[in-house]
């Protein structure tokens, strides 16, 4: 993902599971994490994002995004199955 500037993303470290103090590997594991995030669907990486880094609530991310909020949920869901397995 990029930001509006065209910078590429910098996921907030001590919002990842598992963040550790070594900064090599927090930097190991920002890179998985953005490398996983860029493998799914816009909008599944849109409400991911929202979610899980912006801490936006289910109604939130409906409103931001004007989905009802189980599509928000169907999206999440789908976007999680599809993580797993890239972040094993």
């Amino acid at each position: 993902m990029q930001q509006a500037s065209g910078m590429p993303w910098i996921l907030p470290l001590g919002l990842v599971a598992g963040a550790t103090r070594d900064p090599v590997e927090r930097a190991e594991l920002s890179a998985r994490v953005q490398a996983a995030l860029m493998q799914l669907t816009f909008d599944q990486r849109e409400v991911i994002v929202l979610r899980h880094f912006a801490e936006m609530s289910y109604e939130e991310i409906g409103d931001a995004l004007s989905l009802p909020e189980k599509t928000v949920k169907s999206r999440l869901f789908a976007a999680r199955q599809r993580l797993g397995p890239l972040l094993a």
